[in-house]
């Protein structure tokens, strides 16, 4: 026997073509038209076994059971009368002695047909019962209790189709464990790795066949994967087999026959292979939802035994979730049966570790509450500024929401308080608002201020509405008006001074890196390149350049017109204050203001450019407002101030004989007000 079994090791990679298709090889008497021993097929029975392992060694690490907390004497252990039986004692020994062969041959009909093939290897008495030509009907009774299986090929007994069918290791390299790539028509189970010992089923292949039939569907082949591209791959036994039986037969007609015959059996085995591949992926697909339902029952047990010490709410939130910590952990994701010992050994470490996940929820569940607060303040805060006077300094969102007493709410009210956007609302207005105003506006005027006295000494506060005074910005080169400074975009990318503000809306939002921050005049800087064009402007609208405000100009809504630009282009070029400034400094500019000289192709053209103004605040209660809203916001929540002809507000036109009414909103930059100029035929 040990002889034997070292000449098989030596021949492990041709295993697939000495072992998968003979008969004598894979179990039994039931093979037709031949007669053996029954001490001979328990020898060819053992030779198709795989090589017995060493049993590994126990440990905690592996086994479920152990590191309980009970002491090893109070498990349950095998009565000392069974231990390291063997012969006469063995229970299955008994059975077959003791028990009558019809009541042991009905057991045997409720089994499968893995049962029976391992059955048959346990003891010589039960493999002499199964393996008796007698016990066929015993297999064929078996081989129905197993759902959707198709029925016995003709080529093969009932025990070597339940080996093909139950035995799950490697025919080459003798693996044993899940090698569920069957190669229905070689008769043999090859796993990933040995497929790439298989001949490919190629030209090189059919060139080795006899030419009769090399090129006929007889040679069974199968398409699997090898590596990673799919290839056909056959099996020298059967080539082998096949050539033999051929040139064994001595007359044309024998030969034509044989050919006939091997296609048909050809066809016939394909036709059944399809039916076993798709009762594989059936077993496959059943053993995927077997193994699911019983992970979920032993989830189910494990949340119900944390119930018991107060730890199912969190486990069920966890499930819930999805959390991969509970749902996947090692010990939860099993299809074993939950037993005491088991949940002893586990209840510890799943405690510790829903003890983490609550530690994490929590703080995941302020935070999303902290950002909820932050963002109703933040909604507040527009409310209240589309309804304030933004031409005075107003503070930034980053200003607001760095406010001490506001971040001690947000952050110090208690997460399962509940703040609504009323009293969110109110509060901003009422009480935090007007203190922040108050503090803050003066600061940020006094910053202006000391910019504008780098350029002119003598300036004051008073000075900073003037239209004179325009500012630049360093990093976009824009030129901005005084009211326009507290909006720009580039003032507002600051983090907060105090560092525990900066850390506390950092976590909640990155708010300074999208203009939410705080406003700081950090590269402001007084611009005097437009003074002079800007006076003379002044002075052609008949108004005095040292008390001329920025509305007063807006009022009187100048025309300009670049004679330089409109001899370059031979046609002429308008533009409109304050856009003018987008222009350039050195060109030579002619002021036409809106009177009764205007030709009416001068005023059409105003009215058509006009159109674009969209950013324009109601002058009585300072809502912010599209243009085509204003004449329905002025009828229904002014109606007793404001008297409105029936005409629609459809044109610019209509808009400036109205313009007492509204001003424009500076948060809106003056270049997106109009467009840089346009020039008239």
């Amino acid at each position: 026997m040990s002889l034997r079994r070292s000449l098989r090791k030596k021949n492990q990679v041709s295993a697939i073509n000495t072992d998968t298709h003979n008969p004598g090889h894979s179990a039994g008497s039931l093979a037709p038209k031949r007669r053996r021993t029954r001490q001979s097929e328990l020898e060819d029975e053992d030779e198709k076994k795989p090589a017995r392992k060493r049993a590994r060694a126990r440990s905690v690490q592996n086994v479920e059971d152990d590191g309980g907390d009970e002491p090893q004497a109070s498990r349950k252990r095998m009565p000392e009368q069974f231990r390291r039986v063997r012969g006469k004692l063995g229970l299955l020994q008994r059975l077959t002695k003791d028990v009558p062969l019809e009541i042991i041959l009905e057991i045997f009909c409720h089994l499968d047909p893995g049962d029976l093939l391992h059955l048959a290897r346990t003891s010589k008495d039960l493999r002499g019962i199964l393996m008796s030509k007698t016990s066929e009907f015993v297999w064929r009774t078996a081989r129905k209790n197993v759902d959707r299986l198709p029925d016995l090929p003709n080529d093969l007994n009932e025990p070597q189709y339940a080996h093909l069918l139950f035995e799950s290791y490697c025919y080459i390299c003798q693996h044993k464990g899940h090698c569920d790539n069957v190669l229905w028509t070689l008769r043999a189970r090859v796993c990933q790795q040995c497929t790439a010992l298989l001949p490919v089923y190629d030209v090189d292949y059919l060139s080795k066949q006899p030419e009769a039939y090399r090129h006929l569907a007889i040679l069974p082949w199968e398409r699997t994967r090898v590596r990673n591209s799919l290839k056909p791959v056959a099996s020298n036994k059967w080539a082998k087999r096949f050539k033999e039986e051929f040139e064994a037969l001595q007359t044309q007609t024998e030969r034509d026959d044989w050919i006939a015959r091997k296609e048909k059996e050809h066809a016939e085995m394909k036709k059944h292979a399809i039916l076993c591949q798709r009762w594989l992926q059936y077993v496959l697909y059943k053993r995927v939802i077997d193994r699911d339902d019983a992970q979920k029952q032993r989830r189910d047990d494990i949340i119900a035994r944390l119930a018991e010490i107060g730890w199912d709410e969190e486990a069920k939130t966890m499930v819930r979730k999805c959390a991969a910590e509970f749902v996947s952990h090692r010990l939860v994701r099993q299809s074993t049966k939950l037993t005491d010992r088991g949940w002893n050994g586990m209840k510890d470490e799943l405690v510790e570790l829903l003890s983490n996940y609550k530690i994490k929820r929590l703080a995941e569940e302020r935070l999303i509450i902290l950002r909820a607060r932050y963002s109703a303040f933040a909604r507040a805060y527009k409310s209240i500024a589309d309804t304030t006077d933004l031409r005075e300094p107003f503070p930034s969102l980053g200003d607001v929401l760095t406010y001490k007493p506001l971040e001690n709410i947000v952050w110090n009210t208690p997460i399962d308080e509940n703040l609504g956007y009323a009293q969110i609302q109110s509060k901003l207005s009422d009480e935090f608002l007007p203190v922040i105003i108050a503090k803050w506006r003066p600061a940020k005027v006094r910053e202006m201020v000391k910019i504008m006295q780098k350029s002119q000494p003598r300036a004051s506060a008073s000075d900073l509405k003037l239209a004179t005074s325009s500012f630049r910005c360093g990093n976009c080169k824009n030129r901005l008006f005084y009211s326009e400074v507290f909006y720009h975009t580039c003032c507002l990318w600051n983090k907060s001074r105090n560092r525990l503000s900066d850390e506390r809306m950092s976590i909640v939002v990155d708010y300074h890196t999208r203009g939410r921050g705080c406003w700081e005049s950090q590269g402001i800087s007084f611009d005097t390149t437009w003074l002079d064009v800007t006076k003379m402007i002044i002075e052609a609208c008949h108004l005095d350049p040292t008390t001329a405000t920025i509305q007063n100009l807006y009022d009187a809504n100048p025309l300009i017109e670049c004679t330089t630009c409109a001899s370059q282009n031979s046609a002429p070029f308008y533009t409109w204050w304050p856009v003018f400034m987008l222009h350039s400094p050195d060109h030579n500019l002619q002021v036409r203001l809106p009177s009764s000289d205007f030709s009416k192709r001068d005023v059409e053209v105003k009215a058509t450019y006009l159109r674009s103004l969209e950013a324009i605040c109601c002058a009585h209660c300072d809502l912010a407002c599209a243009r085509f809203d204003l004449r329905v916001h002025l009828a229904k929540q002014h109606h007793d101030v404001v008297t409105l002809d029936k005409r629609d507000l459809q044109t610019s036109r209509d808009l400036y004989a109205m313009r007492e009414h509204w001003y424009f909103d500076p948060r809106f930059p003056m270049q997106t007000l109009y467009q840089a100029g346009y020039h008239t035929a």
